[in-house]
């Protein structure tokens, strides 16, 4: 066995050419391909969960925002509330009530149609609490969640926002769909919501 200087770890280097065929096979099978307007499976998380678009029969007409329902028979979506972070604008968000008290979890469902199309790949999901000001200058979220998508210019998930997730009640929250391209981060869609 040949011990290499400086190293906490020896290294045969048959055990060094196990460890590049096994990594390959990984990476390998995380290859995805997809054709536009497909969804391409990620990892089981209860919390999110990417949709088909076209099959949740609802659609978001507005481009750039996030079309936000209830996801669940947990959540009822409430009438608008005025926005309580922002007092320069008036405007009214939708709200959301959970069915049940305590740490249950609220339920969203949101469907988009992007400002631009999305590249084939990775998009985050990312949730700012807009009691802080500074959360979205500071990249401060509340909640992030990632998936694959084929591209294309809509997109459609489920979030659960839980109360140990650091989600509160009577709270507005902003939800932005993101891409990072070439070390840019672009903002797909975004839309804000309140929490009842």
């Amino acid at each position: 066995m040949r011990l290499v200087r400086g190293s906490a770890l020896a290294w045969q280097p048959v055990m060094r050419s196990q460890v590049a065929f096994f990594t390959g096979v990984l990476l390998a099978g995380s290859v995805v391909a997809a054709r536009p307007g497909e969804l391409v499976r990620s990892e089981a998380n209860s919390d999110f969960e990417l949709l088909r678009p076209l099959s949740t029969g609802r659609a978001c007409l507005v481009r750039g925002a996030t079309c936000l329902s209830a996801g669940g028979s947990d959540t009822v979506l409430l009438p608008a509330v005025t926005a309580s972070a922002d007092p320069k604008a008036i405007r009214e968000l939708p709200a959301f009530r959970r069915t049940q008290g305590g740490d249950s979890a609220w339920a969203l469902e949101i469907d988009s149609y992007l400002d631009r199309p999305a590249l084939a790949g990775c998009v985050l999901f990312l949730v700012y609490d807009l009691a802080d000001p500074s959360s979205i200058e500071q990249h401060e979220v509340t909640a992030m969640h990632q998936g694959k998508i084929a591209g294309g210019r809509t997109v459609a998930a489920r979030l659960r926002l839980s109360p140990n997730d650091g989600f509160h009640r009577d709270h507005d929250y902003r939800l932005q769909i993101v891409q990072l391209v070439r070390g840019r981060e672009l903002v797909l869609a975004q839309g804000d919501f309140s929490l009842r």
